[in-house]
């Protein structure tokens, strides 16, 4: 049986320390570990992704829906929604880094940098899997069959 994930690979890079505050958030939190079942670690984890179609993959998140071309699997985001204005809506895309659960999440922010892909873990994904930056990474997004 052929595994119904997606997967995209970058560089480990950076972040600019503002999703820490954002993921630490109560009902950031709260829908999760409703939706997803991720009892996140404070942060994300940034990838550079350099590959053209991977990068047109991360174009599609970003409408909530995305079509694998090479497989045709789809991938259907889960809302992030702010209860309050001042918070952006984003999508978060169920996901995993080798064994580890994990989550794809997409602002939604003016001028969000095409190649960046952003994960959340219920682990700090650095010493769990023993990143230091530049290190590639490669992360499986779940089709909605696979969750």
């Amino acid at each position: 049986q052929v595994a119904a994930r997606v997967a995209i690979e970058g560089v480990l890079r950076e972040g600019l320390g503002v999703a820490q505050r954002f993921t630490a958030l109560p009902w950031v939190r709260e829908q999760f570990a409703r939706k997803l079942d991720l009892d996140l670690y404070p942060g994300t984890v940034n990838l550079q992704v350099a590959d053209p179609a991977a990068q047109a993959l991360l174009a599609q998140l970003r409408e909530g829906r995305a079509v694998d071309p090479a497989s045709g699997l789809v991938l259907e985001g889960v809302a992030i929604d702010p209860p309050e204005p001042g918070y952006c809506v984003g999508w978060a895309y169920p996901a995993r880094l080798g064994a580890l659960p994990a989550a794809v999440i997409v602002p939604h922010v003016p001028d969000y940098p095409p190649d960046k892909l952003e994960l959340v873990a219920a682990v700090r994904v650095r010493d769990a899997l023993d990143l230091q930056p530049g290190a590639p990474l490669r992360v499986e997004l779940l089709a909605a069959d696979a969750r």
